[in-house]
């Protein structure tokens, strides 16, 4: 990875200040980075009506209609041959 000569120079003083070398420094930081990025990208927004739609649905579930129905059978027949 390349950096400018004033980025490494942050990230060692960084490391130095963490007891570190440079490579634990940046290992560390792109894992932490990784991290926060994918779990960020994993957080589902709602805006206040999705949140109160979403909490009704929780609260008072909507009865299933026959096709749900239908693949509540067929997994509970699947299941009941395979035991």
């Amino acid at each position: 990875m390349r950096v400018s000569p004033v980025q490494k120079e942050l990230a060692q003083r960084a490391a130095d200040v963490q007891g570190r070398t440079l490579s634990e420094f940046v290992a560390a930081s792109v894992q932490e980075a990784a991290e926060r990025a994918i779990r960020e990208h994993h957080v589902l927004t709602l805006t206040a009506q999705e949140s109160r739609t979403f909490a009704e649905s929780l609260l008072w579930p909507s009865e299933p209609n026959e096709h749900l129905r239908a693949l509540a059978e067929r997994y509970r027949q699947t299941t009941r041959a395979e035991e």
